[in-house]
């Protein structure tokens, strides 16, 4: 089972269902930075039938603008995102909850998220290539049968026989059983008991099992003495972004938020 001794992966890689995994990888600081599916959310076992084929075309259909559709807050009553303006790709079946502020139609806000995302999705095949051992997490909270992460997995070992894929997931509301595959590549917890709040804490029970998983971000690393990132309403400027974080200082100037950091900053899951 994973977690039930020390392990270590080159990348460890968010498949969304909820905001869940995020959280918890980012407090234990194995989220290094954004990936396409952080905080994407999924009501039903749609995403997941999808996704093969979002692996194999390189997410060419990925949140087309074409695709988007408006989705009321009625919809998701117990999003948290009332503040922003909520939409689901209606080819892959994901919802965005928290990424746009403005409609799509009535702004340049698609253009704005597109850009962010493109971004993630290029490093996301980045950190595939340079990586042997990866293991891709999911959350949500109603049943859905094996039969789905095994397509994943499969789609995933043919597209890149040399890599090592590992899937681990995390289902509540359910009362049927835990599963294992018999590679040990796949392995589903099934737990009884509702999702809540509670489990954006690191101390929840059901994600001890990342207490015990260490990734190696070295293959990873950006390699040049400096690197700039965008964030919200500045930049940070991180020297030397392959050592662990030494020292950080935040700045203004002109009304624009510098963050400098000498070594990897922790804010760079915000690019």
């Amino acid at each position: 089972m994973f977690g039930s001794k020390k392990e270590k992966f080159d990348f460890i890689c968010s498949l969304g269902g909820n905001c869940m995994i995020s959280s918890q990888l980012k407090q234990r600081n194995l989220r290094m930075f954004s990936l396409p599916f952080d905080w994407l959310y999924m009501i039903d076992d749609k995403v997941l039938y999808n996704l093969p084929d979002c692996f194999k075309n390189k997410f060419s259909d990925f949140m087309q603008k074409e695709n988007m559709r408006y989705v009321p807050l009625s919809e998701i009553p117990q999003t948290t995102h009332t503040d922003r303006i909520l939409y689901q790709d209606m080819k892959t079946k994901y919802y965005f909850l928290n990424h746009f502020n403005r409609k799509i139609d009535e702004s340049s806000e698609y253009d704005i998220v597109r850009k962010k995302m493109t971004k993630r999705i290029n490093r996301f095949f980045s950190c595939i290539n340079k990586s042997k051992k990866i293991l891709f997490l999911l959350s949500h909270s109603f049943y859905v049968s094996n039969q789905p992460y095994i397509e994943i997995y499969n789609t995933l070992e043919q597209l890149y026989p040399d890599k090592q894929f590992f899937i681990k997931v995390i289902q509540f509301n359910t009362e049927e059983h835990s599963f294992i595959s018999e590679n040990n590549k796949i392995e589903i917890n099934r737990y009884k008991r509702k999702d809540n709040l509670y489990d954006f804490i690191k101390t929840n029970i059901e994600w001890e099992f990342l207490d015990n998983i260490k990734c190696d971000f070295r293959k990873l690393r950006n390699n040049n003495f400096v690197s700039i990132y965008k964030i919200k309403k500045g930049l940070s400027i991180v020297f030397l972004p392959y050592l662990s974080s030494l020292i950080t200082f935040k700045m203004y100037f002109l009304g624009i938020r510098f963050i400098i950091s000498l070594g990897k900053l922790k804010i760079n899951n915000e690019v």
